[in-house]
């Protein structure tokens, strides 16, 4: 029997998912009852040790320490943890709103003075504050939520999306609930707000120029985690939520499939209104990653100076 496999199941207890550790992969089981389920079973199986061949993924050491440490007794209801999720944030709102007018700081966030920027060891400083903040605050908060409903964490690192986005990342792995997977997802907005309200109150208390310049950064996060054309947590809770978390990826592929020549037979299974919509959509995906490219660029060559 294969090991390291993981269970779901149904509202009725009937298995409905199982996940490979070792590939990071999902499987959806359908139409199991007492007749066939050892049959399909062992056919799932069957398929998962053959990938196993082909594709066997090195398991995170961290990931799999944490895992271990946060391990919850009892698994928490989905529905308790999205009201409290949604009350967190809906609270949060107001007083970011409140904190920046009634403190007037708005010309201190989007226009810094350049004594500011010109003060290395307070940007430095920033950075590394706001850098702490995002893993473990805002990356600590979608590992919390995840192991709550028992997901195991798959993967903790640093990449550059796109070759250009450097980002800190969680990966958990599949599941077939999306709620679950919507609430992990959601967090990072909480989460973003929490860094910004505690940014904002030691500003406005300690005006210091490290402060500023993390809750500046902490700022252009908070905001950009709504861009509907990259896999933010806003975006990622919203295709959750309707459950179409692979609706970008499908979008990019049949784009990719039109492009390569076969527009016919994407035209076809698609329609043209939908067609239409996927292309819009790639096309505002690609101003997007432009966009952040050249500031990017803009930005490290300003630094360089």
């Amino acid at each position: 029997m294969v090991k390291d496999i993981l269970y779901e199941y149904d509202s009725d207890g009937n298995l409905s998912y199982i996940v490979d550790i070792q590939t990071s992969k999902g499987y959806r089981v359908n139409n199991v009852n007492n007749s066939n389920f050892k049959v399909i079973e062992q056919e799932i199986f069957d398929y998962i040790t053959n990938e196993r061949i082909k594709n066997t993924k090195t398991l995170n050491r961290t990931a799999d320490v944490i895992n271990k440490i946060i391990n919850f007794k009892k698994e928490l209801s989905v529905e308790k943890v999205k009201i409290f999720l949604l009350s967190l944030y809906f609270l949060l709102i107001p007083i970011n709103v409140w904190l920046f007018i009634h403190y007037s700081i708005f010309n201190n966030v989007f226009f810094i003075n350049s004594d500011v920027l010109l003060n290395t060891n307070a940007f430095v400083k920033g950075i590394l504050m706001f850098v702490v903040g995002i893993i473990f605050i805002h990356e600590g908060s979608h590992i919390l939520i995840a192991r709550m409903f028992n997901i195991r964490i798959e993967k903790i690192g640093f990449k550059f999306k796109y070759y250009a986005m450097p980002i800190f990342f969680v990966r958990v792995y599949p599941t077939s609930y999306t709620k679950k997977k919507m609430n992990i997802a959601f967090v990072g907005l909480v989460a973003d707000l929490l860094l910004l309200m505690t940014y904002l109150s030691l500003y406005v208390t300690f005006e210091s120029p490290t402060l500023l310049i993390a809750l500046n950064f902490q700022l252009l996060l908070a905001i950009f985690n709504y861009n509907i054309f990259l896999p933010t947590d806003f975006t990622q809770s919203v295709l959750n939520y309707f459950g179409k978390s692979n609706l970008r990826n499908e979008i990019l592929s049949y784009v990719k499939e039109a492009f390569k020549g076969n527009i016919k037979v994407v035209l076809k299974e698609l329609g043209i209104i939908k067609l239409g919509f996927y292309f819009v959509y790639t096309l505002l995906f690609s101003l997007v990653w432009l966009f952040m490219l050249i500031n990017l660029a803009n930005m490290f060559i300003s630094l360089l100076r």
